[in-house]
């Protein structure tokens, strides 16, 4: 994803800003919302399980 981005703009070629800016968007949505939720779910299945 990322890198395709890097290749391009160190290869010259164009590069639509707005897609990048989504893509980024998009993976710090998953990486500051997401994962935290997930780990909340490991969290509470350990406890209601007794771990």
């Amino acid at each position: 994803m990322l890198y395709q981005v890097f290749r391009s703009i160190l290869s010259g070629s164009p590069v639509n800003f707005p897609s990048v800016v989504m893509q980024i968007l998009a993976v710090l949505f998953i990486i500051f919302c997401i994962l935290p939720l997930h780990e909340f779910a490991h969290g509470w299945m350990a406890e209601k399980l007794g771990d």
